[in-house]
Formats: C-alpha cells, sequence, structure tokens
C-alpha cells in the first residue's frame, strides 16, 4: 500500500475557483496549511475521503468518492465550513460484513462481501438494520 489512498483538491470559491489546498493523506486542520475553512468546491482526484466540518476529524462528516462537487450542496453540507480530512484506507482484500435487522446481531442477516448499491437485492426485504458486523482488513462506508 502506498503512503496515501487518494488526491482530493478543496477549493474557496465555487467551480473550482480561488485559492486551492491538495491533499494525499491526513490533514488534521486545513489553517495549518495555511488555507481557511472556508470551502465551496471540492475535486476528488482519487480515493474516496471522509471530509469534516471543523479541525481535527471533528464535527459534521461527508463521504466523498471519486469525482467533481462545485458547490458545497453537493456534498450535502449547508454551509461552506470544512476543517480537516483523512482518506478512507483500503487495507486489503478480505473483508466481509453481516447486517442484522435486530439488535444483538438478531433477527435477519445478509452478507455482504463486495459493493452492494440496494441491499433487497442481496435478499435483505427490512428497512432498518439494528447491528452489524464488520470482518477482515478492508473499509466499510454504508449509507443509510
Amino acid at each position: 500500500m502506498s503512503q496515501y489512498s487518494g488526491k482530493i483538491t478543496f477549493y474557496e470559491g465555487k467551480c473550482f475557483t480561488g485559492r486551492k489546498l491538495e491533499v494525499r493523506g491526513d490533514c488534521d486542520n486545513f489553517q495549518d496549511r495555511g488555507f481557511m475553512n472556508r470551502v465551496n468546491s471540492i475535486r476528488v482526484e482519487s480515493g474516496a475521503w471522509i471530509c469534516y466540518d471543523h479541525p481535527d476529524f471533528k464535527g459534521q462528516q461527508y463521504v466523498l468518492e471519486h469525482g467533481e462537487y462545485p458547490e458545497f450542496q453537493r456534498w450535502n453540507s449547508h454551509n461552506d465550513h470544512m476543517g480537516s480530512c483523512k482518506p478512507v484506507r483500503m487495507h486489503g482484500e478480505h473483508y466481509r460484513i453481516e447486517l442484522f435487522e435486530a439488535c444483538n446481531f438478531s433477527g435477519q442477516c445478509v452478507e455482504i462481501c463486495d459493493d452492494c448499491p440496494f441491499l433487497q437485492s442481496r435478499g435483505f426485504s427490512k428497512n432498518c438494520i439494528n447491528s452489524l458486523k464488520v470482518y477482515g482488513d478492508g473499509a466499510v462506508v454504508n449509507y443509510f
């Protein structure tokens, strides 16, 4: 695995204008790199990223995948604050997740070992997940 898991560029202005900050690994405080916490557009050139609206990996989280986000509404933010980020680390290829409909790992269960954009396609008929188990050395990002 390389030292970093991708590249993301933050821009002060909408549509990739104004001052920019390029990041290739963990960045716990944008201001430490001379960049204010105002971000109006983002370009994810590679990897997946978790971005936070405050420094030190705190506050509202946003998961951004490869692509362009020309304004902050595109990553579902209500404002232009962004203070830190880190890549989603992909440590290996052997991983799986078990999703359970009930608490304490009970009820209907579905096992996922790869990308799954629609749980119902895997036979999971419930609308609610109350517990899950993650196995292995991969990274798991869930959208509920």
